[in-house]
């Protein structure tokens, strides 16, 4: 009767898995390492950062399981805590504007502004120094609580910010 009991909790157990989760690929960043603070595009739209965890897998556009309500981004055999900025199955989604750095960019640094290439202007508002000669860099910025973060392609760290205009 026990082996009866366990065998009908685990069927139970991953049928909500199966409800719950989804499959999808990783569209950027390029290579994907699993690292904490990183942000990851799916190709279905959603968009995760990872938490708390150094992988360094080094995978280009690696399949993935994504499980919103779990909090975790199944990749190959890893299973990784990830929470999403934006998914796509969820009306209390974040907004998330992503845009290109206009002319050259120079690196982050506390009060630097950011002229982007939709228009608006961000001033940088967290203490956080990062030397990178780019030109047009890619950036994103999304909610993270009551801060707006920036992330600009290739530095790890996304950066709180303020829209000027």
């Amino acid at each position: 009767m026990k082996y009866l009991l366990f065998a009908s909790l685990l069927f139970f157990s991953n049928i909500t898995f199966s409800q719950d989760c989804y499959k999808s690929t990783i569209q950027s960043p390029t290579p994907f390492l699993g690292n904490h603070g990183e942000i990851v595009k799916l190709a279905n739209g959603s968009i995760w950062e990872i938490q708390y965890q150094y992988e360094y897998m080094y995978q280009y556009y690696p399949t993935v399981i994504a499980c919103p309500s779990q909090g975790v981004l199944h990749v190959d055999n890893k299973k990784l805590t990830a929470r999403a900025i934006k998914n796509i199955n969820s009306s209390n989604s974040t907004t998330v504007i992503e845009s290109y750095i206009e002319n050259s960019f120079n690196g982050l640094n506390m009060g630097n502004i950011y002229k982007l290439s939709n228009g608006q202007i961000w001033e940088q508002t967290e203490a956080w120094i990062w030397i990178w000669i780019w030109i047009r860099p890619k950036v994103m910025i999304y909610k993270d609580g009551s801060i707006t973060k920036m992330k600009v392609e290739n530095i790890d760290h996304a950066v709180g910010v303020e829209q000027i205009k």
